[in-house]
Order: C-alpha cells, then sequence, then structure tokens
C-alpha cells in the first residue's frame, strides 16, 4: 500500500478523528515533515479537504492571548475513491 493510501486510509478511521500529526506520523512510521507535505500534496490535488477551527483554554472566552488555529481533515469523493481503489 503507498504511503498515501496509508495516510487516507487513516482519515477515514474514526478512532484517528481526535489524533495530532505527530501521533499520526508516529502511528504511520513517518517522520512528521513527511506527513504534512503528504497532505499538502493530497489537499492541493484534491483527495482531503481542511476545516480551521478556533479553541481557546477552559478559563476564557476567547481572548487572542490562547486561541488557537485547529486544522482537521475530510477525505473528499476523489479521496475515497482513491482508498476503495485495488490497484
Amino acid at each position: 500500500m503507498s504511503k498515501m493510501k496509508q495516510v487516507l486510509s487513516q482519515f477515514t478511521n474514526r478512532n484517528t478523528s481526535s489524533m495530532t500529526m505527530d501521533m499520526l506520523a508516529k502511528e504511520l512510521d513517518l517522520n512528521k515533515s513527511t506527513l504534512l507535505a503528504i497532505t499538502e500534496f493530497m489537499e492541493h490535488e484534491g483527495y482531503i479537504e481542511t476545516t480551521k477551527t478556533q479553541s481557546f483554554c477552559s478559563s476564557c472566552s476567547g481572548c487572542s492571548k490562547c486561541g488557537s488555529e485547529t486544522k482537521m481533515y475530510r477525505l473528499t469523493l476523489k479521496g475515497k475513491n482513491f482508498v476503495n481503489n485495488d490497484s
């Protein structure tokens, strides 16, 4: 199985929905920089879509000091077809 297909397969696994890129890289036995390059390529080529969400610490309602952006990935139809293709 190609690395790209392995990464896409992980995005379909509900158990990985709360994994960080560090955790996913370790799971796939990849360097984080390699995983980031693969995900950037897959997004550019239309295999995945990204959504950004804003998260804050539990003690505030959204100050600019603690707000951080979280990127979430979702397979597109093209990505799902690629994962399900047996060749």
